[in-house]
């Protein structure tokens, strides 16, 4: 299974409800797992690091654990879709350096109203957008960039 992206290019069908309050979804439906892709989440946005199912330790905190509910909605938003791929989850409020991220989720929809950001990061990833498979992100971002985005494709 792949990222699913979607747009205002590309729509999400009728039938896929995109959640749009990812801190609210987050703090009452999401655990923390402690897997590699998380711990680079983690570490990379908040500069935190797995405790337990209901808490991390941050930089600041040291040894003393926090509630998840102190994450970043950046964070939250990509670990929604880590662990509910049958979901679609808006990433409007997440900032680049969330967005770096995406190529490390290989399951799971998104919507992105405009994918647009400037990634000098690993190019591999599994997405899926406007009906084409994309294995190399600079390639994806290259057809958002250059608007070969055809209606068709749906």
């Amino acid at each position: 299974m792949s990222l699913t992206i979607y747009s205002a290019f590309h729509k999400p069908p009728k039938e896929v409800n995109v959640i749009s309050q990812n801190d609210v979804y987050f703090d009452g439906l999401t655990g923390l797992t402690g897997n590699e892709v998380e711990a680079k989440i983690l570490s990379t946005i908040d500069k935190a690091r797995y405790c337990s199912s209901r808490s991390f330790y941050s930089r600041a905190s040291g040894t003393i654990a926090l509630d998840k509910s102190q994450l970043s909605t950046g964070t939250k938003t990509l670990l929604n879709v880590l662990s509910s791929p049958d979901l679609c989850f808006n990433v409007c409020e997440c900032g680049d350096n969330v967005l770096e991220l995406i190529p490390l989720i290989v399951q799971g929809k998104i919507y992105w109203d405009i994918p647009f950001i400037a990634y000098t990061g690993n190019p591999e990833c599994d997405i899926i957008y406007g009906g084409k498979y994309y294995d190399n992100f600079y390639d994806f971002l290259s057809t958002i960039n250059e608007g070969r985005y055809d209606e068709d494709e749906d």
